[in-house]
């Protein structure tokens, strides 16, 4: 009974397990790019109430790229893997195989040497556009363990090292190092593309802002902060209670009773022109909201 239960609970570990760190990861790039992707509108992601399984969705959506590009990496990498097993099978090789592991030896020790200086000073990486610190840091380290391997499998074939000598206790070691830098790096890198990946989702939903449904703002009051490229009209008495009308506007997000709105025409400012901003309007009796189809709105030449 005991034994049958304990093997029960190990099925039941090794399947959990797995699945408790695939939804934490999905849920913490998931975070990452949706960060990055309310930033470029201006909007902390602490005031959007999002569910976690709106969050989880938006982590599977980050993670196609990495993991199609790890595993055509993966088929690349057993090829080679076993086209240096068949240059380490024969002794007569070994000057080729010695010279193709101090090859990756110097390979890994440029770029590791790449990857600290990105690390060490903050103007290096921050000027980055795609995540080269991180990946000179993952690859490097992999191409030292991986070269230290070949040079290690040809001197203990010539030199007949049977034993458990001082030099493989201490590769060992190192291969553990390199091993958590490869690790750590790898996850730096794929944090900066979830990053890069949320602002570049902002972008596109900015250039399809025009081809949205239109959001009408009748209100009591009058808005303050309205951004430019919001049209604004008072209704005047024959309005009734909400003669304030604006458009022009989309929706960003809702949540919590907000509505986070944005002009049609989004401009961050880099072209040197006023940058657009986000209107929060809370639900509530001095606001109604319409929604409508809405052709193509021509871009405003004011702002």
């Amino acid at each position: 009974m005991s034994s049958s239960f304990l093997g029960r609970a190990r099925e039941i570990a090794a399947v959990v397990a797995p699945t408790t760190v695939v939804t934490a990861l999905l849920f913490y790039f998931g975070y990452v790019a949706l960060r990055a992707r309310f930033r470029y509108y201006g909007v902390d992601l602490d005031l959007v109430d999002l569910t976690l399984q709106e969050t989880l969705l938006y982590g599977v959506e980050v993670l196609y790229p990495p993991v199609l590009v790890v595993a055509l990496i993966g088929l690349l990498v057993t090829g080679l893997h076993a086209g240096v097993r068949w240059l380490l099978a024969a002794p007569e090789r070994d000057v080729v195989s010695g010279w193709l592991g101090v090859l990756l030896v110097l390979v890994g020790l440029l770029a590791l040497a790449r990857g600290l200086v990105g690390f060490l000073v903050a103007g290096v990486s921050a000027g980055e556009h795609f995540p080269v610190t991180p990946l000179a840091l993952a690859l490097g380290s992999v191409a030292v363990a991986y070269g230290g391997w070949v040079l290690h499998t040809v001197a203990a074939r010539r030199h007949d090292w049977s034993g458990e000598s001082d030099l493989r206790q201490a590769a060992r070691r190192s291969v553990g190092w390199l091993a958590l830098v490869g690790v750590a790096s790898a996850f730096w890198a794929t944090n900066e593309f979830a990053a890069a990946h949320g602002r570049g989702k902002a972008e596109e939903f900015a250039e399809g802002l025009p081809a949205r449904p239109h959001v009408l703002l009748h209100t009591r009051e009058p808005l303050r902060g309205v951004p430019c490229g919001v049209e604004y009209q008072d209704g005047g008495d024959e309005a009734g209670a909400y003669r304030h009308r604006y458009q022009g506007l989309r929706l960003l997000v809702e949540s919590g009773g907000r509505l986070f709105v944005v002009p049609a025409h989004w401009r961050d400012g880099r072209d040197g022109g006023t940058p657009s901003r986000t209107l929060v309007v809370p639900y509530g009796d001095e606001v109604r909201v319409e929604l409508r189809p809405t052709p193509r709105v021509p871009p405003r030449t004011d702002c």
